[in-house]
């Protein structure tokens, strides 16, 4: 953002670009409509990291970037002018709640939070629980990590660092 003739204005490159993002959930060559709001001068373009449901965090310090380099190719082969800003879901692998138990998120009477799959995707906390058993298998549940957690801020940034390293070492 820059202040041009007394008004704040998005400038990409040097130059003004729309006050307007396109967002999407799915980036696959069949979803969205990238290269219509590029053609109508709409650059700036939110897609996500993977396709829905997939991992990125594999355990610990291990991440499957594979996805990364096609998703930007699906937003640049629909708009060469894009400026990507990457939707990066950090989810923990599911084992990160069972190797670290005393940093999941919990409630005052001490039951643990948990996630699952859900909706073609990931989900937030479902609930609380002093056990996942009784939580259907197909979900796949997981405790979750507390966002206080320092340890859990700690390898979250290793994974966000790990996708900004990918990208900068990208042509």
């Amino acid at each position: 953002l820059e202040d041009r003739d007394g008004a704040l204005r998005l400038v990409q490159d040097g130059r003004p670009s729309a006050p307007v993002i396109y967002a999407t959930y799915r980036n696959s060559p069949e979803d969205g409509d990238i290269a219509g709001f590029g053609e109508a001068g709409v650059d700036t373009v939110i897609a996500p990291l993977t396709p829905e449901g997939e991992w990125i965090w594999r355990g610990a310090g291990e991440y499957d970037l594979s996805h990364l380099d096609t998703a930007l190719e699906q937003v640049l082969r629909k708009n060469p002018n894009a400026n990507v800003m990457l939707m990066i879901n950090v989810y923990a692998y599911p084992e990160w709640g069972v190797e670290h138990p005393d940093e999941v998120w919990s409630d005052a009477q001490g039951r643990r939070a948990y996630g699952g799959r859900g909706f073609g995707g990931f989900s937030h906390v479902r609930g609380f629980r002093e056990s996942l058993e009784g939580v259907p298998p197909e979900t796949q549940p997981y405790w979750y990590p507390s966002y206080h957690s320092r340890l859990w801020r700690r390898d979250a940034s290793g994974m966000v660092t790990a996708v900004v390293e990918h990208v900068k070492a990208s042509p």
